[in-house]
């Protein structure tokens, strides 16, 4: 009997485990998307679904640009708070009305050529919308070129290119730009200040860049502008889409990588978005103010002492009476 059940279990056992084998595999939610996106790159992209077979690219997609659309705006307004910091615009609320004071009703307390707090406003709202518009429009700009760079990828195996794929590929590939813009996000919310991006700080040090002309300056400004750690993330994500999503030769991935790298770097100097500062020349430069005793800057204080004539100990300056029409 031994001998007969045992078989029999192991034939029960062989066609439980094919049944739990040809069962679909429970899809995973969003969450478990980027997860294994995080930890498990390789297998997220070998078993990437088609397009039509998921919505998760949709919300990353929508979530990348209303990040990279918050942040052009929270940049923008902090750059500009501590000019409009040092204008204030003084209204009659801050002294009472005209008339608690003797003056006539209809005298205003905003002089002209000062716009109001309410077109101020205006103007802000318009302005913060045509900025977020723009770094949402140039995300997706961005998206639809590399989904079309990694065409080349599948024209290499001799494959009908899908840019569906492609172009989820460019969207998840953005996930680490998206924690970048958080981490600033925090950064700012806590009273820090960004800084200048990626590694232009470190150009003015460097003696190899001044030699350069300025538009070699202005491609090695982009380039030093896009070289973070979520930046060169985003590139090996790519590569590892190009390689197991697509199936693509190393070459070919590698290829396609530079191409993209390059025109993240040339393009937006070829179109002026990108520039890099230039040193003030010296011949623009104000000149020394003059001082009214016709001493140099520098030069001897002796002829000052006419000027500046000190009491002597115990003495009380003479006071100046006021003239009028003085």
């Amino acid at each position: 009997m031994a001998t007969i059940t045992q078989p029999t279990n192991r034939i029960q056992t062989t066609a439980t485990s094919r049944r739990y084998l040809d069962r679909p595999a429970r899809p995973r939610g969003l969450w478990g998307q980027l997860n294994m996106l995080v930890f498990q790159p390789g297998a997220f992209f070998t078993t990437l679904p088609a397009l039509h077979q998921g919505r998760h690219w949709l919300w990353i997609a929508l979530l990348l640009l209303a990040l990279v659309s918050f942040n052009a705006v929270q940049q923008s307004s902090s750059a500009a708070a501590p000019a409009g910091a040092e204008f204030p615009v003084i209204t009659g609320d801050e002294f009472g009305r005209p008339g608690d004071m003797g003056l006539p009703p209809d005298m205003g307390f905003i002089p002209e050529g000062i716009p109001s707090p309410t077109a101020g406003s205006a103007a802000n709202v318009s302005s913060n919308w045509a900025k977020a518009l723009v770094a949402s429009a140039t995300l997706l700009l961005q998206w639809l070129v590399l989904g079309a760079l990694l065409c080349e990828v599948s024209l290499f195996n001799g494959v009908k290119p899908q840019y569906g794929k492609n172009l989820q590929i460019a969207i998840w590939a953005g996930v680490p730009l998206a924690f970048m813009t958080i981490v600033q996000l925090i950064y700012q919310s806590a009273g820090g200040t960004v800084g200048q991006p990626g590694l232009t700080g470190l150009l003015a040090e460097t003696e190899a860049y001044h030699q350069f002309s300025s538009f070699g300056q202005s491609i090695m400004w982009s380039l030093a502008a896009h070289l973070t750690l979520f930046w060169l993330w985003s590139l090996l994500l790519i590569y590892i889409g190009a390689r197991y999503a697509l199936h693509g030769k190393r070459w070919a991935a590698l290829l396609t990588l530079a191409a993209w790298v390059i025109v993240l770097t040339v393009v937006p100097v070829l179109t002026g978005a990108v520039t890099a500062p230039q040193p003030m020349p010296e011949e623009n430069l104000p000149p020394y103010m003059e001082l009214e005793s016709g001493i140099e800057p520098g030069g001897d204080m002796e002829g000052m002492e006419s000027e500046f004539i000190r009491p002597e100990q115990g003495e009380q300056p003479p006071a100046r009476v006021p003239q009028i029409g003085g």
